[in-house]
């Protein structure tokens, strides 16, 4: 929790210096994100809203990649093709961050819906 708070006070003054387009901020919900990664096990997809840097942090994501996407530079992981501040990072289940509200409930039943057909035990949350 305590580096999502110091990752977020660096990119929002990253942010008004204008070296980043925008930035948004987990301030306050560092802790949802963290036991939500505390809580799931490897395998498990995360359908995720915004504010959930913690949770990639909790799953040992690259601060490098993160800086990166929020940068837009050469190595963005989504090589431009997703707003910087709209994660997704397969290998840590996390599904790709969406512009719109509440997409990720549909995602998220799809998703455990094959898990279930497949017979496997893997969460959506």
């Amino acid at each position: 929790m305590m580096k999502t708070r110091i990752f977020d006070a660096r990119m929002l003054m990253a942010q008004r210096q204008k070296k980043l387009s925008f930035y948004i901020q987990s301030l306050g919900e560092e802790a949802i994100g963290t036991a939500q990664a505390q809580a799931l096990l490897p395998g498990d997809m995360c359908f995720p809203t915004y504010r959930q840097q913690s949770l990639l942090m909790a799953r040992d994501v690259s601060l490098v990649d993160l800086i990166c996407q929020l940068m837009s530079n050469s190595r963005d992981p989504l090589k431009g093709r997703q707003l910087p501040v709209m994660y997704s990072v397969r290998k840590a289940g996390f599904f790709s961050i969406s512009g719109n509200l509440a997409t990720q409930f549909t995602q998220a039943v799809g998703w455990a819906m094959a898990s279930a057909i497949k017979n496997d035990t893997k969460i959506a949350s």
